[in-house]
């Protein structure tokens, strides 16, 4: 998995590719709570794969614990038909939405503007 940070003004695009893996799970954990804690943080998973299991339960926590300790609510967007059922079944403080401009504009238009799993 390959993470690209863009910046838009105070916000922080995240775009995940590749393949999502125990490894790479694990790795973006750390790499989530080292340089985005108390940013205003989207989670692009449009180009983002996975292969089997291994990797999605680490992902998926790694994600809600960044999001419970966040200042901010994370914002996820562009996830494939096969994240949204994971994210989905799971009780999580995130945003979701349909693509990174629709996110990044949510921090501005108020929270209403985005579909909500759990308050």
């Amino acid at each position: 998995m390959e993470a690209r940070l863009e910046e838009k003004g105070d916000v922080i695009l995240v775009h995940l590719s590749g393949q999502l893996t125990f490894e790479s799970a694990d790795l973006f954990r750390k790499r989530c709570f080292e340089y985005l804690e108390g940013s205003k943080v989207v989670f692009n998973l449009k180009s983002l794969d996975f292969i089997g299991s291994s990797g999605i339960e680490p992902f998926v926590n790694a994600i809600s614990d960044f999001s419970r300790t966040s200042t901010n609510r994370v914002k996820l967007c562009s996830l494939s038909t096969e994240f949204k059922r994971i994210f989905e079944s799971r009780a999580l403080q995130v945003n979701f939405y349909e693509d990174a401009d629709q996110a990044y504009t949510s921090f501005f238009k108020g929270a209403a503007e985005g579909y909500r799993f759990i308050e």
